[in-house]
């Protein structure tokens, strides 16, 4: 019956030792793995608190509405 209990407890052991070293080489894996574009967005977001950037000036808006007016006009004298 020891026998027994001493198979179990070594395989146990074992289970655990492999298990431990392989997150210790999975975590340098991954403290070794370059940026991602994915990281660099996340940092952005934390940047800038994720906070929406300003509203254009409505001096920006009016000139951009007239210049969108005059391409549908120029597109209407063509047809």
């Amino acid at each position: 019956m020891t026998e027994s209990w001493a198979a179990i407890l070594g395989t146990l052991a074992c289970a655990a030792a492999l298990a431990a070293s392989l997150w210790l080489i999975r975590r340098k894996r991954s403290a070794r793995k370059k940026p991602s574009a994915g990281g660099f967005a996340w940092a952005l977001l934390f940047l800038s608190g994720g906070r929406m950037p300003p509203p254009p000036p409505p001096s920006q808006i009016e000139q951009e509405a007239g210049e969108r007016k005059n391409r549908e006009i120029g597109r209407g004298e063509d047809s």
